[in-house]
């Protein structure tokens, strides 16, 4: 604590002149100012007198005449806090630990007599008195910080309860114990959450990085249908717009393929004057079929005898046979 407590301010008041042995009053300006929740006491020399009346003084108050010095006390809850330092097993650290208490003044007159004092001041060399509070560090480092809450929390309670720091005229009562982060861990583990926390997000970025480089890459590959689909997701091309480029994408491949049946025509026509045909590996027919299909949708009729042989197979067998199984005239037989 960097304030003293409970008794706050402290005052030496001059003697009232008295005239022909009439009380006297004392001018009020001598008195310190009065606080909430404070109480002025006044000292007589004799006793200690606390005026709790909350009613405005008029300087002729038996006890405010007689005073020679006045405190000014605190009576209401108040907590405390007292820090003690721990030493850890490294030379280059220590724990510091904050035990808190609940204090509340009992008796003003005699918590006047302590005069201004620190009590903070005095709790914490009363917890540095315990010497097996103070060596619980030494084989604890700074990392192990969490071991060492629970058992500062533990000793502490412990020696409270049988090692009470007593003060006439107030009541302390134990609260709390803490264990505070050294500010140079605090920053390292700082530093490691940070470092952690950024290589989360480069993995995470890189994975969505690749999945669009992916989507990207395919979409290329469908070509220009793909890209303009991805234009009309994204509101980047209009509906108009997308219609006319795919319907001038449909012509432009049936001028490509026309243009390319007749380089192929022209070629097959020009094997054909050569007398080159039968040395090159195109089945002609075929190729006519898949045009025509192509162009109509429909498959090529087939000639007669195809028809017939398709309908029924076993007629022309019939017919081939009885050909073959004629009987040879006289002619055929000289030659």
């Amino acid at each position: 604590m960097d304030s003293p407590y409970p008794v706050l301010e402290e005052r030496p008041l001059p003697a009232v002149q008295r005239k022909f042995l009439r009380s006297g009053r004392r001018d009020l300006t001598e008195l310190p100012q009065w606080r909430l929740g404070c109480v002025l006491v006044f000292h007589t020399g004799r006793d200690r007198i606390a005026l709790r009346e909350h009613t405005h003084l008029t300087g002729m108050e038996e006890a405010v005449v007689d005073a020679v010095a006045v405190s000014v006390v605190d009576i209401r809850p108040r907590p405390v806090t007292a820090q003690v330092v721990l030493p850890s097993a490294s030379a280059a650290d220590d724990f510091t630990i904050r035990v808190g208490f609940r204090c509340q003044v009992t008796d003003p007159e005699v918590a006047a007599g302590h005069g201004a004092f620190d009590l903070g001041r005095q709790l914490e060399e009363h917890l540095s008195r315990d010497r097996k509070l103070l060596g619980l560090g030494v084989s604890h480092s700074v990392e192990q910080i969490a071991d060492i809450r629970d058992l500062v929390e533990a000793r502490v309670e412990a020696y409270w309860e049988y090692h009470r720091l007593e003060v006439l005229g107030l009541s302390i009562a134990f609260t709390s114990t803490s264990v505070l982060t050294p500010a140079e861990l605090r920053a390292h583990e700082q530093q490691m959450r940070d470092e952690r926390w950024r290589q989360d997000y480069t993995k995470l970025t890189s994975v969505a990085e690749d999945a669009e480089i992916a989507r990207m890459r395919d979409l290329v590959a469908d070509g220009s249908t793909g890209l303009t689909a991805l234009g009309l997701a994204r509101r980047e091309v209009h509906p108009v717009d997308a219609v006319r480029d795919a319907r001038e994408n449909e012509q432009i491949a049936r001028e490509d393929d026309r243009l390319a049946r007749e380089r192929l025509t022209e070629a097959i026509r020009l094997l054909q004057d050569s007398g080159r045909m039968d040395y090159v590996g195109i089945d002609v027919n075929g190729l006519a079929d898949a045009w025509y299909e192509q162009l109509t949708g429909r498959s090529m009729p087939q000639p007669a005898d195809q028809q017939l042989r398709a309908a029924d197979p076993s007629a022309i067998e019939g017919s081939a046979e009885e050909e073959d199984s004629e009987p040879l005239d006289e002619a055929d037989l000289d030659s």
